[in-house]
């Protein structure tokens, strides 16, 4: 079985000139060709086994944030009152859905809130 690193095909695609001269200089800054950029984006796509990119808009990320938020503050309201319903495995599935990630909590936030 051929390993991944093995170069033994070749791919060729039309693109913009201006396009790929500015990918090209970007990438030389970073020390990096366009064919080995474009295996490492190959091989990003097959070890994620999806598209490694975020093609939302900064709105859609807004009102994915306004969502999460909304969902919260329901969430500790009905904490408050004594209700529960919300699990951790609902909030870990609500992020992971929207693509986010928790650095950590706010300072003022505590278990009992």
């Amino acid at each position: 079985m051929p390993s991944m690193t093995e170069k033994n095909d070749r791919i060729a695609f039309r693109t913009n000139k201006a396009l790929k001269e500015k990918a090209t200089a970007i990438l030389a800054k970073n020390q990096l060709d366009l064919s080995t950029a474009l295996n490492m984006f190959l091989g990003k796509i097959v070890a994620e086994e999806t598209l490694p990119l975020d093609f939302r808009t900064d709105q859609m990320k807004a009102a994915e944030l306004n969502y999460i938020e909304k969902y919260l503050d329901a969430a500790i309201a009905r904490r408050k009152k004594g209700i529960r319903g919300y699990s951790l495995e609902s909030f870990e599935k609500l992020f992971d859905d929207h693509d986010l990630i928790v650095a950590e909590a706010p300072a003022d936030y505590t278990l009992n809130d």
